[in-house]
């Protein structure tokens, strides 16, 4: 499973991989490499069906350089790995927050940008695990589609031009996978590639979509206990949409977590009672509750 997936991410070009694979000597092609290559031809959607006897060596060769790239790459990335750690904030402003961080309420964000939610009136996709926004990133205008997933094993049919990574609210882990595209006007919002990805989990009425916003997004750079981790304030009328995140590796993603928690409580910041993204905070705000399932 993990190595289907880092293939796809590393991007190694499938025929080299096809190659390499073929040309393992016999010694080393045993149940388990029968099983490896059924399982890559029935994950990647573009792997070729390779079957291990159909393809025979009588020559002696050494391991392909490939398959140790294979396996460096493998650890390499779960090494690389991180988890975005977050905490939905519900003191009254961020003015309040900033001072428990142990900032200036003055202090002025690094930046500030608008960002617009999109969903159906009343929103339907955010209870499925869908999310849609328009929003500025370093300067780049850009619409972005994200899809969260209880676990990896579901996004084994995702699109290779997805990014994925693991997701931590409260006590409850996603995996959620994301497509950005460059927003050239509003006219257009969604790229073709966003279109297919959202396609493949729900039957999306983009006509119907409206958006809610735009809302400015003010960030800060905070640091605690040791953690460089970012405050955000999405401002929604007299409503603060307020968050904390931090981004470590997964091997130390449990105990961050459990430090940061403690930091910020013994800080007097104020979490909320209901840990979840900005989106569903604001759409329950509005009062839109509906069933939930990954929180985005």
């Amino acid at each position: 499973m993990y190595l289907s997936y880092f293939l796809v991410k590393s991007k190694i070009p499938r025929a080299k991989v096809v190659h390499a694979i073929t040309g393992f000597p016999e010694k080393l092609k045993g149940e388990n490499f029968k099983n490896m290559i059924f399982s890559l031809s029935l994950i990647l959607p573009n792997f070729p069906r390779i079957h291990a006897h159909t393809h025979t060596h009588t020559h002696k060769m050494k391991l392909p350089a490939l398959y140790t790239t294979l396996l460096l790459t493998t650890t390499l990335v779960t090494a690389k790995e991180k988890i975005s750690l977050q905490w939905a904030l519900c003191d009254p402003n961020p003015q309040s927050a900033l001072q428990k961080l142990g900032l200036d309420t003055n202090t002025p964000p690094y930046k500030t940008n608008p960002i617009t939610y999109y969903d159906t009136h009343p929103p339907t996709y955010i209870s499925d695990s869908l999310m849609f926004r328009t929003k500025t990133n370093k300067g780049e205008h850009l619409s972005t589609v994200k899809a969260g997933f209880h676990d990896e094993k579901e996004t084994l049919d995702v699109p290779d031009f997805v990014e994925c990574a693991w997701v931590r609210y409260g006590d409850q882990r996603s995996y959620t996978c994301e497509k950005r595209c460059p927003l050239v006007d509003e006219s257009t919002i969604w790229c073709d590639e966003q279109v297919l990805f959202a396609g493949r989990y729900e039957d999306v009425d983009w006509e119907g979509m409206i958006g809610y916003g735009p809302y400015q997004n003010a960030k800060w750079k905070v640091g605690i206990e040791g953690y460089k981790a970012k405050f955000d304030d999405v401002v929604a009328g007299s409503l603060h949409l307020m968050e904390i995140e931090a981004k470590v590796p997964i091997a130390k993603g449990e105990e961050a977590y459990d430090v940061i928690t403690q930091s910020l409580r013994d800080q007097g910041v104020a979490l909320c009672d209901k840990q979840e993204g900005k989106t569903k905070r604001l759409f329950r705000a509005m009062g839109y509750v509906g069933d939930e399932r990954i929180e985005l």
